[in-house]
């Protein structure tokens, strides 16, 4: 029987996602530091009991403002063992990884968990705008030669036929949309990667990095969110032929 066209999907099982993650970088109106977010938005949420210091806290705030790298990293870490919510002074993240009792739940249940996140962080800060707003999904895969013909190289290369890859490499390239939102694409063989069921996992992954990157005012950041995740869902299912996703899938929906 012929299989359903991957390209056409908008879900599949098994999942292939260990991880997914929306992350908002801002301007506050005043400023707060991570560490005081962290603390009044594990208060208000009361349901994310782990609280953690990052590395980055140690940074002093004047050199942080003075280095765009350090500037957007998180300072702090609230998790519940499925969730992770990870917050800096001009940066709030908000992730879910795979592990031993829970599987990705899918982007409906994911982003209506991220949008109540989100509108509590908004009632504690007063958010000027945002000026990068990203989804990330981190897709996993057997680390063989299937995988690697199984990728459209002519998105990859588009004067190719084959995937340049070895049992242990990595490619990456930007997909670019029209409405200003970009997908930075990162595919890896032979990554060592600590996952349910077995720790050190040889794996293949097609890491998608979707963002918008000027400036967005807190209504509008929803819609810049779900641009981000239909353009990581698109450029996902191209790059996935037909007949080996018909092998890794054993249903596709559209």
């Amino acid at each position: 029987m012929k299989g359903l066209l991957v390209k056409q999907a908008k879900k599949v099982s098994p999942t292939s996602i260990l991880e997914a993650a929306v992350e908002l970088r801002f301007e506050l109106e005043t400023q707060i530091s991570g560490g005081s977010l962290a603390i009044h938005l594990g208060k208000a949420l009361d349901n994310f009991p782990e609280f953690n210091e990052l590395p980055s806290a140690s940074i002093p705030p004047a050199l942080r403002e003075q280095n765009e790298q350090l500037k957007y990293q998180a300072t702090h870490r609230l998790s519940n063992g499925a969730y992770n919510i990870s917050v800096g002074s001009s940066v709030l993240g908000i992730s879910f990884v795979t592990n031993d009792s829970s599987d990705y739940p899918g982007w409906a249940s994911f982003y209506k968990n991220a949008k109540k996140i989100l509108l509590v962080f908004e009632k504690i800060a007063a958010v000027r705008s945002y000026n990068r707003v990203g989804v990330r999904f981190v897709n996993s895969f057997d680390n063989n030669k299937s995988f690697v013909n199984g990728l459209e190289a002519r998105l990859i290369h588009p004067f190719s036929d084959r995937v340049d890859l070895t049992e242990s490499s990595i490619i990456g390239f930007l997909v670019k949309a029209e409405n200003d939102t970009t997908c930075k694409v990162q595919i890896a063989t032979g990554a060592n990667i600590n996952t349910p069921g077995g720790l050190n996992n040889t794996l293949s992954l097609i890491d998608l990095d979707a963002s918008k990157n000027s400036s967005v005012s807190p209504e509008d950041a929803r819609k810049a969110i779900e641009d981000c995740h239909a353009l990581d869902e698109e450029v996902f299912f191209s790059l996935i032929k037909d007949e080996y996703g018909n092998k890794v899938f054993k249903k596709i929906e559209r």
